[in-house]
Parts: structure tokens; sequence; C-alpha cells
């Protein structure tokens, strides 16, 4: 009964994650800024001409491109000016963040498209987590670039999430299955991008992907990743303390951000009888090498999951990390912390 119950909070949740986009109307450049996203995924074409539901929910072959997305000039730092969970009645450009262009491209086309805009600048990858649509994912992107202020190239990866309520364990099963493409696009990425160094930033379920990739990665002789990101991983939590140590040589650095008020996070640990890596408190993952950051005091979100994209505080953290590659103990909001010999941070009140 309690995963039945964990698993009908997650449905719960899952409401709010949610959203339907019309197609973009014409913008006017005088209040609208654009951002580029070059995009990487394994979701099979709809036949639909509107650019965010040119992908949908079923598996098909590892296919690339790249997407314009809007962002308003009166944007809010956080924000994607679309109220999750319910239609918009008049979506546009100049008042949302929106897929206003997409392009699909051969592989050799987009390397060498992303070459040239990459080139002697950072990178960075975006995994989105569970319920999220492909316009979802490219929207979280291009917004995540815009605050950052990233003066580089970002990219998309979008696995083949049912994007439903309801699509909690079928999204289990599409992420496990999506492992060998989207390690092939990371491959692709850190090989042939032509940039000074590649980022990888991972958010819930998304998380599951990376790690598995970043694992088969770790045993070649590869070129490294930067900075990889894991963000309310939605994995468990004892697994992600024993295998973390094999993912190392992938990356220079490792950061997590965690929460106690994770709300999405403690519905899973009840479907999986588990505690999950994205849980701070008591059960905070602590390990040599990993840098964790418990978000639970500054994060006041409804559902406490999604604060590496809609939290001020973060963002401005991610920010030092992702584009100055500042650690854990010279970012100013973060305050020093202890347990059991290990060190980690929490947000400064």
């Amino acid at each position: 009964m309690k995963r039945l119950a964990g698993f009908a909070s997650i449905v719960l949740l899952g409401v709010a994650c949610r959203v339907v986009e019309k197609k973009a109307k014409h913008a006017d450049p005088e209040n609208v800024a654009k951002v580029r996203v070059f995009y990487g995924t394994d979701r099979k074409p709809t036949g639909h001409s509107t650019p965010g539901r040119f992908y949908g929910a079923e598996s098909g072959e590892l296919a690339y491109g790249v997407c314009e997305v809007s962002v308003p000039r009166e944007h809010r730092m956080g924000q994607t000016e679309i109220s999750w969970g319910r239609k918009e009645r008049d979506p546009r450009p100049e008042t949302h963040v929106m897929v206003v262009s997409l392009q699909p491209r051969p592989r050799d086309a987009f390397l060498g498209e992303l070459r040239a805009a990459a080139q002697g600048r950072p990178a960075f990858v975006f995994i989105h987590g569970y319920n999220v649509e492909f316009d979802d994912a490219v929207r979280r992107t291009g917004q995540m670039a815009y605050d950052l202020g990233f003066e580089g190239t970002p990219l998309s990866y979008s696995w083949p999430s049912a994007g439903t309520t309801a699509g909690y364990l079928a999204d289990e099963q599409a992420v496990q299955r999506a492992v060998p493409r989207f390690r092939q696009f990371l491959e692709d990425v850190i090989a042939g991008s032509g940039a000074t160094v590649v980022h990888v930033v991972a958010h819930s379920m998304g998380n599951r992907l990376l790690v598995a990739a970043l694992a088969e990665i770790a045993s070649r002789p590869a070129p490294r990743f930067g900075e990889a990101v894991f963000a309310a991983p939605d994995v468990d939590a004892d697994f992600f303390r024993r295998t973390y140590g094999a993912l190392r040589p992938a990356f220079a650095r490792g950061t997590l951000y965690a929460s106690s008020n994770d709300v999405a996070l403690k519905a899973s640990k009840e479907i999986h009888r588990g505690a999950r890596a994205g849980d701070s408190g008591d059960g905070i993952v602590l390990t040599a090498g990993l840098e964790s950051v418990d978000v639970s005091g500054v994060d006041t979100s409804l559902l406490g999951h999604s604060y590496y994209g809609d939290n001020k505080s973060v963002i401005s953290d991610l920010r030092l990390l992702l584009v100055t590659r500042a650690g854990a103990a010279q970012r100013p909001g973060l305050t020093a912390r202890a347990k059991s010999g290990l060190p980690y941070w929490s947000f400064r009140n």
C-alpha cells in the first residue's frame, strides 16, 4: 500500500509539471531576447509542425537539431512565464519563454554548426527529469542559459518521457532505454563541439541517465567533462554513494544539490523503499570528491523539487559554479558544515 500511495503522490505532484504550448506568434525583436539551444533527443518525430511539439513520447533514433527559445525582456529570473498546470490563452514570445523555431540537423551538420557556435567558449548539456515533454526541456535550457548569463553554448538532451502525470513508472523504463543514445550524444559533443569545456547538469530522474552514461564514459580514455551537477537526483542514495567514485574520471568536479523539503523525492522514496540522493537532512549524501549543497534553507516552492531553475539563490550559486568555476568553499552564499568528518555546504539564511 505504501508503494501505491507513493505513486499516487507523484501523480498528484505531476499536475504542476506540464504546460500546453500554442504555436508561437511573430515576435517583436524589441521585446524579446533569443537563445539558441542545440539539442539531442531519442524521441520519435510526431509530424506536428509546431516546434515545441515536433517530437513526442515514443522512442526513436538519436536525432540532432537547433532551436531558438524566446525570452521576454520583462523576464523574471527563475521563471518561464508560463503558468504550470494550465493552458495559456495567448502565449506570445513577448510574454513567455517559448520554443519559436526548430531545425533538425544530420549528425555531421549538427556538429559542424555546434563547432562554429562553441569554438573558444564553454558549453553545458541539460538533462531533464520526469513528466517533461520536448518543449519543456528546451524552454528550461534556454531559460537557464539566459538567467545564468552563460556566455557559451547551451545544449538540451530530451529522452522520451511520457510527459504525463501518471507516467512515472513508464518514464523509469524510458530513461533506462535511452542510455546508449544519450551516451553517444555526450561523446559526440565532448569530442566534436570545439568547446573549451563541456559541463553536464541533470535534474531528478534525468540523473539516472547521466550516472549510467558517465559510468561507461569514465572507463574509457576520453576527454573529461568540466562540472557535473546532480540536481535533486531521483536515484537511490546508497547506489549513488557507492557508484560516485567510479564516475569521477569522467569529469573535473561533481556537485550535488539536495533538499529535505523535496516532496517529489519523498514520494519516490516511498515507491522505492529507499532514500534518494536528492534528500538532505541526516541522510545527505557525502562522499570523497563530491561537493554536496543542502538547499533546504532557501527553497520555499510548493514542491521543493525544481529549485535548480526556479530559485534565485540556487541560480546565482549555479552561475558561480558554471561560469566562474568557483568551488563551494569560494562561493559567498554558502556556509561550510561537516558530518562524520566529511564537508558539505548549506545556503546562508
